[in-house]
């Protein structure tokens, strides 16, 4: 009985220890201890996480690392039956026997690790709040001491699993990554100029990554924090991709196979580009954005991937933008004169008059911004906007700065606008019209429905000079004469308005004065408005000299003003319609 008996005990002994060895492989404890994270995964092994598993999984993270803390204290001889929490201490002595224990650590690191990537957007502080709220007070205060190196590690950190904690993580990561784009790009010329071609590769590929790399961080931007409705809009941050996109991978393409990818790049620029500024009018940030919307566009034009139409369509609705962030900040600055925010929106204002200037230069430049192409270009589309007013003002406005009213598109557009809006801009168009058509009467009836009209006193002024021009080609001296002062009036810095008026003094010289000595002193009067032109107008002074040679010529000469009593530097008083005085000039 007794040998049967300690028979019975072995086997059970054998038995149970078989069985013991069998439960405790890596795979079997890790199931047995962490079973929640078997019942979560679903029948795709794919792990599920929404609000009512969110707690169990922060603890499973939480019972995971405090699991590798007790294998690190086995394997340093620390550990015992009475201070292991989540293990047994004849699991762990059996599965280190088995030189199992490390790869029980690796499956725990692996599962705690795709807790915190999974766990990463489902809160704000996502798995291990501690953790989160730590590395985001230094990352912090490392930006605060421009140190961008050491800055690198908690951002990583904090983009990879707290990407929804803060926003900062974008607005400061965006300089972060720009700096390690252009230290991998220097290093890059850097090892060029030492033709050390394993390292230009070498750089090369870790530029693009960097830039990859922020591109991605624009789209995590643009789905975590892209509901800010006011600065940093989606359609703000896709202009800021769309920039990324056209200064790195179409401007700076570096290698060959970048090159051959520039155009499809710049196909990409260009689209997220043109969403940005379609989407985000109104933005006052999107002014830089705008800038690099035409510029993308040209280039478009320039690779043959976008026809003259398209590329003037985007002019407009580039110098539309602007013009409409300028005039709203001008309204501003006039309704409230003392707001101290008057400063930044002269500073905006300025900035956008410059990316106009900028954007007026290249599309002068351009083989699209020519009669050539502009007129056939809108010829098409005529008939189908002849009855639309913004269609009519835009393109008459570009036909007309680009000097191609002489074709028969332009003089239908003008027509049709003036009969569908008469306006002041409608009128002069058409009074340019009839004056390239050399029909001067019908050009003096539409400028004066121009002046009459205008209310801007800059506009007003150069139709009524241009309005002079065509009274004195018709002979009309006293009517030029009233518009050019009229010109004046309101703008008194226009140097060539002064030029006509001396040149009207002379021609209405016929009316002036009894004698010679009389007439003759229409010389001197017309050199005094010469000498204010270029007082008033630098720019004129080649012109206006010119013509002072000339009437400097006819001053009376020293016997006819002594006839008269007179000697040089004597007032006298010119007559008739002019009726100014001036200083005596002899030949």
């Amino acid at each position: 009985m007794k040998k049967k008996t300690i028979v019975i005990y072995v086997v059970l002994f054998v038995w149970a220890g078989f069985t013991f060895t069998e439960v405790t492989g890596q795979e079997d404890v890790f199931n047995t201890k962490f079973p929640e994270l078997q019942s979560s995964l679903k029948p795709d092994g794919s792990v599920n996480v929404d609000n009512s598993n969110t707690e169990m999984f922060r603890n499973m993270y939480q019972k995971l690392g405090e699991s590798c803390e007790e294998i690190e204290k086995f394997k340093l001889g620390g550990a015992s039956p009475e201070n292991l929490v989540v293990f047994e201490f004849r699991e762990l002595k059996n599965l280190g026997k088995n030189e199992k224990l490390e790869d029980l650590k690796k499956k725990i690191l692996k599962n705690q690790q795709d807790i915190k990537i999974l766990m990463s957007n489902k809160t704000k502080y996502g798995v291990d709040s501690v953790e989160c709220l730590e590395q985001l007070s230094i990352f912090s205060s490392l930006i605060k001491q421009k140190d961008y190196e050491n800055a690198y590690k908690p951002w990583r950190l904090l983009f990879t699993y707290y990407p929804i904690s803060n926003k900062i993580i974008y607005s400061k990561g965006e300089k972060l990554l720009k700096l390690k784009i252009k230290s991998s790009q220097n290093d890059a010329a850097k090892a060029s100029k030492e033709r050390d071609n394993d390292k230009i590769l070498l750089c090369v590929a870790e530029r693009q990554a960097w830039i990859d790399t922020l591109l991605i961080m624009y789209n995590q931007r643009i789905k975590y924090f892209g509901n800010d409705k006011k600065k940093y809009t989606v359609g703000y941050l896709t202009g800021k991709k769309g920039i990324a996109y056209f200064d790195y991978r179409v401007k700076k393409a570096l290698t060959k196979e970048e090159k051959e990818l520039r155009n499809a790049n710049l196909d990409t620029a260009y689209r997220l580009l043109k969403k940005s500024v379609n989407s985000d009018k109104k933005n006052h940030k999107i002014y830089t954005t705008v800038q690099y919307f035409y510029f993308a566009s040209d280039f478009m034009y320039a690779t043959k991937q976008l026809d003259a139409a398209t590329v003037v369509d985007d002019y407009i609705l580039s110098i539309d933008v602007l013009t409409g962030i300028i005039k709203e900040n001008q309204e501003r600055i006039a309704k409230k004169p003392d707001s101290k925010r008057n400063k930044n929106r002269q500073k905006l204002i300025n900035k956008c008059t410059g990316i106009i200037d900028n954007i007026n230069k290249k599309f002068a430049k351009g083989e699209y911004a020519t009669c050539k192409v502009l007129v056939p270009t809108y010829e098409l589309k005529f008939e189908e906007n002849k009855a639309n007013i913004e269609w009519l003002k835009k393109t008459t406005d570009i036909l007309t700065d680009k000097e191609c009213t002489g074709s028969p598109l332009y003089e239908k557009a003008v027509v049709a606008l003036y009969e569908l809006e008469p306006s002041a801009n409608a009128a002069y168009k058409i009074a340019k019209l009839y004056l390239k058509k050399e029909k001067l009467d019908d050009a003096a009836v539409f400028y004066k429905k121009a002046y009459t009209q205008e209310t801007d006193n800059e506009k007003k002024a150069k139709y009524y000079y241009e309005a002079a021009l065509i009274a004195s080609a018709l002979k009309q001296v006293s009517n030029s004469y009233r518009l050019a002062i009229e010109s004046k009036k309101l703008n008194e810095n226009n140097g060539n308005v002064y030029i006509l008026i001396a040149q009207l003094y002379v021609q209405g010289i016929g009316n002036c004065g009894e004698n010679n000595y009389k007439k003759s002193l229409v010389y001197c009067a017309a050199v005094d408005k010469l000498n204010m032109a270029k007082a008033k107008d630098p720019s004129v002074a080649t012109k206006a000299n010119k013509l002072i040679g000339t009437y400097s010529s006819r001053y009376p000469d020293k016997e006819m003003a002594f006839m008269h009593g007179k000697v040089p530097g004597d007032t006298e008083t010119v007559g008739c319609w002019i009726q100014v005085s001036t200083t005596l000039r002899c030949r």
